[in-house]
């Protein structure tokens, strides 16, 4: 059986790191850097092989967005110790009713969804559902 390592040398990864590139235009996804690129992976499901990811857990970055990228997600990850299970799922639910927003609109949401689910345990229930029952988009002024 291949380590975690070794299965980063495997031709199947090799070949997937190389057609994301190619997918990106050869180019950084967060700047139009085309040297030293890698694909960093935003999130890795269990009992998948790298090969096999989905797109969406993939990213093309130069160095810089790289590094960035990857303390960003590490202060994420330590945001989101301090939140409730309810919290959490108050926070994806409002992450998936976000994303037709504009970016300008995201941020406004987020603030608000970041509040809802940082209440305490049955404040954050309650601001799930109405995350759920669009009640959030309404009071945004959103449809």
């Amino acid at each position: 059986m291949k380590t975690f390592a070794e299965k980063f040398k495997d031709p199947r990864w090799i070949e997937r790191e190389e057609q994301v590139i190619r997918a990106a235009g050869g180019e950084c996804q967060d700047c139009d850097a085309y040297e030293d690129l890698s694909v960093h992976i935003n999130y890795f499901p269990k009992g998948v092989e790298p090969w096999e990811l989905p797109d969406r857990a993939l990213r093309v970055c130069c160095p810089d967005h790289r590094r960035t990228r990857r303390t960003a997600q590490t202060e994420i990850r330590e945001h989101l110790s301090g939140y409730s299970t309810n919290g959490l799922e108050a926070l994806v639910d409002g992450l998936e009713k976000a994303s037709s927003l504009s970016e300008a609109e995201k941020s406004v949401f987020a603030e608000r969804v970041h509040a809802a689910a940082k209440a305490s345990h049955r404040e954050a229930a309650e601001a799930r559902e109405r995350i759920r029952d669009s009640a959030f988009l309404d009071s945004m002024g959103y449809d």
